[in-house]
């Protein structure tokens, strides 16, 4: 049955923006060509009543709601369809990265301690300095190194890394200066006073 001038129909309103009811006002033939917005009450030219869209989802974070009817872990997340039904995702989040430890610099180890008057001898000049103090001197005659022990100016001791040195001087809390090939090397001892002993 073609519509009638007067009739409600179903538009949708340029103006609401919405599906609703409109009166109309002028009918060509079959078609309704203008009808009046019964909400806002702007004629205008009929338009067919839209088709809805499905809202899109929202992800709403509820694991600190303490209104929730049902205990969930902080892990999981509220997905909202268009119809209103709650989605659970219990999805993996990202891990913040971990905050990594300050390098710690590497101790650095003290200045060896040298005999009066050879600070400013060179390697060469060590070299020759052993050379001509162990000349005739046999590696026998030396005595290992051992930290516990007593040793005096000049004695030749034995070293395990460094070879045969000679110990040239001995501070009062037991540390050696010794004099190897290579060069000056501080080695631990037992001070002389330990035992009552004089120093030599």
């Amino acid at each position: 049955m073609p519509s009638q001038v007067g009739e409600l129909v179903q538009a949708h309103c340029s103006q609401c923006k919405e599906n609703l009811d409109a009166e109309i006002i002028a009918v060509v033939g079959d078609e309704i060509v203008t009808v009046t917005c019964k909400t806002c009450g702007t004629s205008q030219r009929f338009r067919p009543p839209a088709q809805v869209r499905p809202a899109a989802r929202r992800v709403v974070d509820v694991g600190s709601q303490e209104s929730s009817p049902r205990p969930r872990a902080r892990t999981q997340r509220r997905v909202l369809s268009s119809t209103g039904r709650e989605i659970i995702d219990d999805g993996p989040r990202p891990m913040p990265p971990v905050p990594r430890p300050a390098p710690v610099p590497a101790p650095q180890a003290p200045p060896v301690a040298r005999p009066t008057g050879t600070a400013g001898l060179k390697n060469d000049d060590l070299a020759k300095r052993w050379d001509a103090m162990t000349a005739g001197v046999l590696s026998r005659q030396g005595r290992p190194h051992r930290a516990h022990e007593i040793y005096r100016p000049g004695e030749i001791v034995l070293h395990t890394v460094h070879g045969m040195g000679i110990v040239e001087q001995v501070a009062p809390d037991g540390l050696l200066t010794v004099l190897f090939k290579r060069g000056y090397q501080n080695l631990p001892s037992r001070p002389a006073e330990a035992l009552g002993e004089p120093r030599g």
